[in-house]
Order: structure tokens, then C-alpha cells, then sequence
């Protein structure tokens, strides 16, 4: 039976309403967020027959409806925030497996610290602690599942169109571009985004997610096949810099962790990698300079439709001739 449910949220005047398009007649509402989460909560599990207590454990992924840029964004954060909290779980949970493994291997504290990443007093206090209950088959499965299937959910198109949406910048980025040059040995970019000034830049989120959970190397590789031969010639007028979208927060902070001088090399290839956070904020300030740009280009015509004011009222029909003036009439005084 699952324990994964996705909800939709809309707000209707003064509440908020819950439904969850998998589980016929699973609807609710409440004035407030905190109060609906328990809502929709106690309904799954009356609907779904779960045991006493059973709604705690439940796993909800929110989709929120109608909201505005700001909340759209703040919702967006919250998402990868719950990805990365249940990422560190299953890691933890590994982590105490791992550890209780190689104590029975015979391995020291300080190796044992030193393969996982953690302070030799931490594999200290997990060894004192029972056995776990899950074995490390199981562990390393479900957390396999995890990181793959939340990346696959918020990876390529998808997100991209979501973090430009929650940015304000659709109207001013396409996902059907194709490169200038017909023989270019590059795919198609995932998203080209217009800048002011007529330039543009692409943005690529085919990186393969197997890169990010294994060696650094493999995501430097990709690195280098992005920047080199130049993604940003096929897509002229563009600057010398192509994007990389990772689609998690989380993973691209485990591969800094790892590697933190890959920002640097990635850079110097002409290779910016994004998060959605990081690209929320790129696209955003875009946003803002096409605001700008906008304002310029009216300001700009009422400027030309009033700068010969003068002039026309000069070239009038009554500067083609003397002005005729009419004589004055005077009125005879009364008496």
C-alpha cells in the first residue's frame, strides 16, 4: 500500500482546499496550511483504512494552485527542502547500517570515520547503540529510489517551464529553439532564454543523473563535452556561457561537498552549473531588466511622438500665410 500521495491545493475565498486526484472522495479544506496538512492527513487514512496513527507517516507532495510569483517560489524552495530532508534520512539511516557492518568486518573507528565522512565520535556513539532493524540491502534500495525518482520527477522540461514560470520570464523563453547551425554536433538546448539586447543564452538539464551520484570526474566530463566545442556559437547572438541545470538542490550540493573546486572548473569551461534556486534567482533579476527595458522602450516613444510638437504647431496652417485678424467693431454708446 502506498504511503505517497500527491495533493492538490487551491484557495477558495477564506479556506483552503485539498484533494488527492489518486484516492476517490479524499477531499478537505481548513483555514490555514498547517490545519489542512492534518486534514487531508486523517481523510487518506480513513479513505486508505490505515492503522491508528498511520497519518504521520504518510509522505504528501503539495501542488499549489492560483498562487502568485512570490508564493509559487517559497513553495518551490519548500519542495526541495522535503527532498533533501528525506535524502539525509535515508543517508543516516545507511550510515548507522555501514557502520555496524564494518565494526563486525573489523574495521577501526578512525577508517571506518574516515570511508564514511563522519567524526570517529560519531561512529563511536552509533556502535553504541543497537543494531539496526532494517538490513543494508533494504536501506541502500529505498534510498537508491528515492534520489532517483524524486531527480527524475524534477528534472528537464518540466522543471524548467515551473522555475521560469514561478521567475515571470515564459513570454521571454523558448523551449522549441533549435541551433543557427544545422551540423552542429549539439543536441537542442532545453531552454533558450532571451535576454534584453537581442542576445540570448541556452540552458541545458540533460545531465545524467547517474553523474551526479558517482565520481566527480564523470560530471567534469560532462562539463567538458558542454563547453567544448562551443555550445554558444550555434545560438548567435549569445554570450560565451551555456547553463547546466541540475535539477536537485540536493544533489548539487552533495557533488560540492565532494568536489568543491567544480563550480571554479566549470567556469572556466563557460559552463555555469544551476540549481532551481540558483536559476530562480538568474531568471528572476532577467526579469526585472526586462521590466526596465519595457519601461525604456515607452518612454522612448512617447518621447518621439512629442518631440516635434513644436515643430508641427510651427508648420500649422497659420504659419503658411499672414494671419488674417479681423477688424475690430465698435458699438455705438447708448445714450
Amino acid at each position: 500500500m502506498s504511503t505517497r500521495f500527491t495533493v492538490e491545493v487551491t484557495h477558495d475565498g477564506d479556506v483552503w482546499v485539498a484533494d488527492v486526484p489518486a484516492l476517490a472522495g479524499a477531499h478537505t479544506q481548513a483555514g490555514n496550511l498547517t490545519r489542512l496538512d492534518e486534514a487531508i492527513r486523517e481523510v487518506i487514512a480513513l479513505v486508505e483504512d490505515l492503522p491508528e496513527g498511520a497519518e504521520a507517516a504518510l509522505e504528501l507532495d503539495y501542488e499549489y494552485e492560483g498562487l502568485d510569483a512570490v508564493a509559487r517560489a517559497a513553495s518551490l524552495i519548500g519542495r526541495h527542502r522535503a527532498e533533501l530532508d528525506r535524502v539525509q534520512s535515508a543517508l543516516a539511516d545507511q550510515t548507522t547500517t555501514l557502520v555496524h557492518e564494518l565494526s563486525e568486518l573489523g574495521w577501526s573507528v578512525r577508517d571506518a570515520a574516515h570511508l564514511l565522512n563522519i567524526s570517529p565520535g560519531r561512529v563511536s556513539q552509533i556502535r553504541g547503540n543497537e543494531e539496526p532493524s532494517s538490513s543494508l540491502l533494504a536501506t541502500a534500495t529505498t534510498l537508491a529510489e528515492l534520489t532517483t525518482n524524486a531527480a527524475r520527477e524534477a528534472r528537464g522540461e518540466t522543471q524548467l517551464r515551473s522555475v521560469a514560470e514561478t521567475a515571470g520570464m515564459l513570454q521571454h523563453v523558448d523551449f522549441d529553439a533549435r541551433v543557427v547551425n544545422p551540423e552542429s554536433k549539439h543536441s537542442r538546448p532545453d531552454m533558450v532564454v532571451s535576454l534584453p539586447g537581442g542576445k540570448s543564452i541556452a540552458i541545458d538539464a540533460k545531465i545524467p543523473l547517474e553523474s551526479l551520484d558517482g565520481e566527480p570526474e564523470d560530471v567534469r566530463a560532462y562539463v567538458t563535452r558542454l563547453g567544448s566545442p562551443s555550445y554558444w556559437n550555434d545560438l548567435e547572438p549569445s554570450p560565451e556561457m551555456i547553463v547546466a541545470f541540475v535539477p536537485s538542490e540536493a544533489h548539487l550540493s552533495a557533488l560540492l561537498a565532494r568536489d568543491p573546486s567544480i563550480m571554479e572548473y566549470a567556469f572556466s569551461r563557460h559552463v555555469a552549473l544551476a540549481s532551481p534556486v540558483t536559476l530562480y534567482s538568474v531568471l528572476k533579476s532577467v526579469a526585472v531588466a526586462w521590466r526596465h527595458e519595457a519601461i525604456v522602450v515607452e518612454a522612448r516613444a512617447a518621447f518621439d511622438v512629442t518631440s516635434d510638437l513644436p515643430e508641427r504647431f510651427l508648420t500649422g496652417p497659420s504659419a503658411s500665410g499672414p494671419r488674417k485678424i479681423r477688424p475690430v467693431v465698435k458699438l455705438p454708446r447708448s445714450a
